[in-house]
């Protein structure tokens, strides 16, 4: 193995950045694809209960529709471009990239919470009644 002396040996800081990198993307990947995988699972599993139940029964079939869909979107808006985005340390995508998929972002994750909240309303009703 022969040494260049114009560029100093690799430390093991840098070493240890680089793996803590790869780790980060792998961990991506695993997420987005378990993700995706689970929340199409899970649309499809409640598309096809919606047609067999009641009506209160319904309400909270779409309630958890609502849910998958909106973390499905959530993912798919935000882990590959972040990924790249941490990758290239710049934003890669311009301003159109930033000012569509910011607010879906957003949009996505204030469908989560309150998707949540309208949930906890339906259990206590359903409790309470």
């Amino acid at each position: 193995m022969v040494l260049s002396t114009t560029e100093p040996p690799p430390t093991e800081s840098a070493t240890v950045k680089e793996h803590l990198r790869r780790f980060k993307l792998v961990m991506y990947i695993i997420i987005f694809i378990i993700s995706v995988l689970a929340n199409t699972f899970m649309l499809l599993v409640l598309w096809r209960k919606f047609r067999r139940h009641r009506k209160t029964a319904k309400s909270f079939i779409v309630l958890m529709q609502n849910l998958a869909l909106s973390d499905l979107v959530l993912v798919i808006a935000s882990i590959p471009f972040d990924a790249v985005w941490q990758e290239s340390d710049t934003w890669p995508f311009g301003p159109g990239g930033c000012k569509i998929l910011w607010p879906l972002q957003t949009a996505s994750l204030q469908a989560l919470v309150y998707t949540y909240v309208v949930l906890a309303c339906h259990r206590l009703y359903g409790v309470t009644k």
